[in-house]
């Protein structure tokens, strides 16, 4: 019984670890994702807006 416990216990940390990663992974994607069409402004404007509302 004590053995099933500590491995629930393991999976629920290992599951929250992976959500962690995976946010803070998705978050530096966002940021570069901005960070690239702030430099490389795209010459139609009408392109810009559809991305924005993409977002």
């Amino acid at each position: 019984m004590q053995e099933d416990q500590q491995q629930v216990e393991a999976f629920q940390i290992t599951s929250r670890l992976l959500r962690g990663i995976f946010s803070i992974l998705s978050g530096i994607l966002l940021i570069l994702e901005v960070l690239l069409s702030l430099s490389l402004p795209p010459k139609n404007p009408a392109a810009r807006r559809v991305d924005a509302k993409s977002l």
